[in-house]
């Protein structure tokens, strides 16, 4: 085994399946708990082999193919900075930049007090790709060692943790009253989204996956209107 402690950068570096690479950084501590736990600098990428397992502060990442980081750093969160509505590990992995496609399978080994409602036996690898929420299944699910791994996905990563199974679909309204034209909401699950009049009046709705939105909504008459999405309504004062 390889241990690099306290390095900020690679020159060209390359992780082959020999070697099981652990990195340890700084930790700071803010309003929101975070450490930086590692840093690849432009022009100096970092290549993980295909089939090698890397891990950095509990994340772990095996790539099928050869899978490169340049430019980007990785920080350890307590929270989600993409919003999810979700309960979630406190352990958070968000990436500077979103990554160039991978392809292969991850994991997280965590503290058992990080799991928020204690069910571990319904974990699932949730995955940010600069867009949207991914829900990957889990291949490996230890609960005695709080130890996991995906099955097989493609994605691009920005962020990554574990949600569990005691799911509540929500609806927010990021901003309400509106009074600059767009609508910002954020949904959890999967639905259709729909904007209805005071009165009951259908006036557009539109399929949504999991993530943030903005609607331009400037052209409607100001008043009060109800969107509707996962079994859940709100209202919204929209001034034009």
């Amino acid at each position: 085994m390889t241990t690099i402690q306290k390095i900020s950068f690679f020159k060209n570096f390359m992780i082959t399946k020999n070697h099981l690479v652990v990195i340890v950084f700084f930790t700071l501590l803010s309003s929101t708990s975070f450490s930086q736990v590692l840093t690849v600098l432009n022009n100096t990428p970092m290549t993980i082999n295909g089939g090698t397992q890397f891990s950095v502060s509990g994340l772990v990442l095996t790539p099928s193919s050869d899978f490169t980081l340049n430019n980007i750093s990785i920080t350890k969160n307590d929270r989600v900075t993409n919003y999810l509505g979700q309960s979630t590990l406190s352990r958070v992995y968000k990436f500077s930049n979103t990554t160039s496609p991978f392809i292969g399978e991850a994991g997280i080994r965590y503290q058992a007090q990080e799991l928020k409602s204690g069910n571990h036996a319904d974990l699932k690898l949730q995955v940010h790709n600069g867009n949207n929420w991914s829900v990957v299944p889990l291949r490996v699910n230890d609960v005695n060692n709080q130890t996991t791994q995906s099955q097989l996905f493609s994605q691009s990563l920005n962020e990554i943790t574990l949600t569990d199974n005691a799911f509540t679909p929500t609806l927010n309204i990021l901003g309400n009253p509106v009074n600059n034209g767009v609508l910002r909401f954020a949904i959890n699950a999967d639905s259709e989204v729909r904007l209805y009049s005071f009165e009951g009046a259908l006036l557009w709705s539109k399929k949504y996956v999991v993530g943030t939105y903005s609607v331009d909504v400037s052209h409607l008459t100001s008043g009060t209107f109800m969107l509707r999405a996962n079994q859940l309504t709100r209202t919204v004062l929209i001034v034009n």
